[in-house]
């Protein structure tokens, strides 16, 4: 026997939390609220597999709090110059005087 297909869950999930606790006078207000379900509380917080199974937003919370990181190590780790590096017309005597 086959598994209930994510489709099935999903539309499970949207009768359940969305289209049986309200009433609807126009299927516009349906067509409305069956948008919003799906792209601001569906999308965001369901876990993706391609995602290692972290919801959308939690994902791109941990892709920037590693990319905030790593420029902080970097910047940390850089070794600093403490010589002046002299510029090819200042070696030469042609410094620009301007």
């Amino acid at each position: 026997m086959l598994g209930i297909t994510p489709w099935r869950r999903a539309f499970a999930t949207l009768k359940l939390e969305l289209i049986d606790r309200h009433s609807w006078a126009t299927r516009a207000q349906v067509r409305r609220a069956v948008f919003e379900f799906i792209e601001v509380f569906y999308n965001r917080k369901r876990l993706h597999s391609l995602l290692n199974f972290l919801s959308p937003v939690e994902c791109f919370t941990l892709r920037v709090l590693v990319r905030l990181t790593v420029r902080a190590w970097v910047s940390l780790t850089r070794p600093r110059s403490s010589t002046h590096h002299v510029g090819v017309g200042e070696a030469a005597g042609q410094a620009d005087w301007g």
